[in-house]
């Protein structure tokens, strides 16, 4: 616009500056709104999900036991979804590629939600953190991938699969990989997929994982019931 100005008077100059300025303004106001109102969505997202587990982790540490789990109906589709955007950053810095399929028949479950999600946020971090320790020490890995599946494998029983292209895990780690302080990669403490065995054989669950070894990735797969009623269920009321 302004290179366009050539033969007009300083005031018509002036004038036709004002406007592209007030232009721009608009346009900044507009992007910048949608960006502050993602942003904001995954802020207030992400507090909640601390919350929740800050309140979780006070209730076992009062009580001890699977008894006192919340259950209550959720998407499982919306709270994976709502995880994966907790990670965009890492997701968008890495140029990681995610797919996320949950068959409909699946998607709404009666579970004990804080700790399903936190389940998840656990095994994605470790899908997470296995891609970054692949691309830190495979010279010709670039693209990163993770592959979320939910579908049923029985009347009341779900499968849940979250598979990855990361650093994987050698054969003799595999049958220990789930006990405490066991880790397949470098920084990793090895308490987060302790802490979600634990928890899915609590709720009448298993779960098991699959790697052909170094730098070939790894599959975790988690069957759930589709309903979950604690043992004492006045904590669910």
């Amino acid at each position: 616009e302004l290179e366009g100005l050539e033969g007009y008077s300083n005031a018509e100059n002036a004038q036709h500056f004002m406007m592209v300025m007030d232009e721009c303004v608009r346009v900044l106001r507009t992007l910048t709104k949608e960006q502050m109102e993602n942003n904001i969505g995954d802020i207030l997202t992400g507090v909640q999900h601390v919350a929740e587990i800050i309140q979780t982790q006070q209730n076992l540490a009062a009580h001890g036991t699977s008894s006192n789990l919340f259950v209550s109906e959720f998407s499982m589709r919306e709270l994976i979804e709502n995880i994966m955007r907790l990670q965009g950053d890492t997701i968008k810095k890495y140029e990681i590629s995610s797919e996320l399929d949950i068959e409909v028949s699946v998607d709404h479950v009666s579970l004990p939600k804080n700790q399903i999600m936190q389940m998840f946020m656990n095994l994605i971090k470790n899908s997470l953190e296995a891609i970054q320790e692949r691309l830190d020490n495979d010279e010709e890995f670039s693209q990163g991938r993770i592959q979320v599946y939910g579908k049923r494998s029985g009347e009341n029983m779900i499968t849940l699969t979250i598979e990855d292209n990361g650093c994987g895990i050698l054969n003799d780690k595999l049958d220990s990989i789930f006990n405490f302080g066991a880790s397949s990669k470098s920084r990793g403490s090895g308490f987060g997929l302790h802490s979600v065995a634990n928890f899915v054989q609590s709720i009448a669950g298993e779960i098991s994982v699959e790697s052909q070894g170094i730098n070939q990735g790894a599959m975790f797969v988690i069957q759930l019931p589709t309903r979950w009623v604690s043992p004492d269920f006045s904590d669910n009321v």
